[in-house]
This record gives C-alpha cells, sequence and structure tokens, in this order.
C-alpha cells in the first residue's frame, strides 16, 4: 500500500519545482518568489531563501554534485547561486548570480557532475553552459540554432565531461558536444504511430486515444545513471528511451492519458538492481505517477524489442496537475504540483 506524507505551513504559491539530496534533504522553488529547504525526517520547513528573486517565482532548484553546501536556483532569466553555509534561517542574499539574457526565461537546469559547469535552458530555444569558477560565473559556451521553439530540459550526461542532451517544444532532441558547441545527434521526435513497431501495440490500451493526435513536444529528458541511455517524456503521452548516440529510440511506449510532463531514470541505493536493469518514474498531466521497471534494453536492435521487459510497479493517482518529481534514494518520491504543498509517496 503506498501511503504518502504532506509538507505543508511553507510555501504560499504554486510549487513548481524540486531536488532531493541523500535522504532527509528537499529543496523547493515556489510561485511565491521563495526557495524552502526541507528536513525530511520532521516534514517541516528549516530555511527560506526569499531575497533575490524580487517578485518572479522560482522556477528551478538543484543541487551541487560536488558541494552538499550549495544550492542553484533559476528565476526569470537569472541564474542563482547560494552557499548554505550560513547559519541564518532566512537567506536574503544569494552568492553570486548570472543574467543569462534579458527576456528569455530559464525552464531547466542541468548540473555537471565535476560541479564547475550549469547548464540552462531557455525560452529562446539555446542552452547557456556557464562556467563556475571561483572568481566568478562566466558563459563558457551558448548552444543554439537546432531547436526552433522553447527549450524546456537540459542534462549533462554522467561520467562523460562534455556531453549534454536538450529537449524542446518542437519535438526535438539533441545530444551536444559543448565542448565544441556543436550537436552530435539531432533526434526527431516522430507520432507514436510511425513507430508503433518499437513494442509490437504491447501497451497501447494504456494511453487515451486522442492523445495520439498530439504533437510528442520534448517536455523533460533524464539520462540513466550509467550514461548509456536518454530518457524522455514527450506530450504525445509516451516515454521514449534513446541509446546515446543513435538517432531511434530503441523503446518507446505510452505511459499516461495525456502528456508526459516529468520522467526520471533513478535507480534507488536502498534496493538492489541487476545489470541493465533501470526504474523510471513518470508523472502525466493526467494527474498520475507511474513508476516503472525496465530490463533488456542491451538486446534491442534496431526495430525488434521483443527482449525488452517493461513491468509497472505503481500507479499512484495525484490530487492534482504535477509539476515537478524528485525521486530519494531511499526509494521515496517527491511530488509537486499546481498546491502550495508537496506531497512525499512512500513507496
Amino acid at each position: 500500500m503506498v501511503t504518502y506524507d504532506c509538507l505543508k505551513n511553507g510555501h504560499t504559491g504554486e510549487v513548481y519545482c524540486l531536488d532531493s539530496q541523500g535522504e532527509f534533504e528537499l529543496a523547493s522553488g515556489s510561485e511565491d518568489s521563495t526557495c524552502r529547504l526541507w528536513d525530511l525526517r520532521s516534514n517541516k520547513s528549516v530555511r527560506c531563501l526569499r531575497g533575490p528573486f524580487g517578485k518572479l517565482g522560482v522556477s528551478c532548484v538543484k543541487y551541487s554534485a560536488v558541494d552538499s553546501k550549495r544550492l542553484y536556483a533559476t528565476s526569470g532569466s537569472t541564474f542563482y547561486e547560494f552557499d548554505l553555509r550560513s547559519t541564518d534561517i532566512i537567506l536574503q542574499k544569494c552568492d553570486r548570480s548570472f543574467l543569462c539574457s534579458a527576456t528569455d526565461e530559464i525552464n531547466d537546469i542541468g548540473v555537471h557532475h565535476n560541479g564547475k559547469y550549469v547548464a540552462c535552458a531557455d525560452d529562446s530555444g539555446s542552452v547557456k553552459v556557464l562556467s563556475l569558477e571561483e572568481k566568478g560565473i562566466d558563459l563558457f559556451r551558448r548552444l543554439k540554432g537546432r531547436h526552433e521553439n522553447i527549450c524546456s530540459t537540459a542534462q549533462f550526461r554522467p561520467k562523460v565531461h562534455w556531453d549534454l542532451c536538450s529537449g524542446a517544444l518542437d519535438s526535438t532532441m539533441i545530444s551536444w558536444d559543448c565542448c565544441t558547441g556543436k550537436p552530435k545527434v539531432v533526434h526527431q521526435v516522430g507520432l507514436y504511430e510511425e513507430n508503433s513497431k518499437l513494442d509490437g501495440g504491447k501497451y497501447a490500451a494504456t494511453t487515451s486515444g486522442s492523445q495520439a493526435f498530439n504533437p510528442p513536444l520534448v517536455h523533460a529528458v533524464s539520462w540513466t545513471q550509467d550514461g548509456k541511455y536518454i530518457v524522455t517524456g514527450l506530450g504525445d503521452s509516451t516515454v521514449g528511451i534513446y541509446r546515446h548516440g543513435e538517432v531511434k529510440p530503441v523503446f518507446r511506449f505510452p505511459a499516461h492519458n495525456a502528456a508526459v510532463c516529468q520522467v526520471k531514470a533513478f535507480n534507488p541505493a536502498s534496493e538492489t538492481f541487476s545489470e541493465g536493469e533501470y526504474r523510471l518514474y513518470s508523472a502525466g498531466n493526467d494527474s498520475r505517477l507511474r513508476v516503472w521497471t525496465l530490463n533488456n534494453l542491451e538486446k534491442c536492435a534496431g526495430s525488434s524489442n521483443s527482449e525488452v521487459s517493461l513491468k509497472e510497479n505503481i500507479s499512484v493517482p495525484l490530487l492534482q496537475k504535477p509539476n515537478w518529481i524528485s525521486p530519494i534514494i531511499n526509494g521515496r518520491v517527491a511530488v509537486a504540483d499546481t498546491s502550495n504543498s508537496i506531497s512525499i509517496f512512500n513507496l
């Protein structure tokens, strides 16, 4: 039986974004122009970051990959960095900031595994890669000219220095070489019917027929932790799995009855996984959270996917449309929706 805890008495506006660190730390950003830090042992807000954002909402929060006392946030067109070593319960100032654009809002940030770079995906369709040097924050590279609509997400490939994947509302995903600023692979995501041979129709009954006519806008991308596959959440209710370096998906399946707004590939440390086994989390505009286990992707070759094993572990109805999900290493999942509270599901 799935149970959940509710984090409230923190934000006063809609919660837009989340990021977890370890078992008991969660950061959230809200329409109310604040970030909150939560202790998941007490389920209480323990700190508030509110000074720099003015009247703008906080669109994304991420912990540093190498420094547990470093938090990144975006609001409007600006990237902010906070030093959490301060003992103040309310932080009115950021450590430093960088204005990425005069007008284009940042939708997502990817954090490099070495802690020296972040990637900001914005409304112009470009990705700004920022260098986080001790002397200051500088624009390292601007990845542009390929996406023709809003860039919704950008994530660095784990364990590989210069690889990054971005997704946009023009139904494209691009794998970039951040060092040269040039694309390595451009994924033009087609309609699901055109790729239905990828699963032989096995999972077609799980999605609404009306979704077949919705374009496969790329709302979210997530790398598997070994860096071998890119998982993407699409506007036609499907989830696509791409092997790094390949144009076509190795597997794609209908996951929801509406657009997939969030997807995460994450194997919790609290469980044991066999080699080549992946845990996927998806959230859709059908107000549902689903957890999947995927196996045997390595055996896929071209359109032959008969060996792929896909299991739906859990399907949880949500009270409202989700904005963000953040898996936690102990197997729980934090969900932010259009309310001012956060749900922690104990799966």
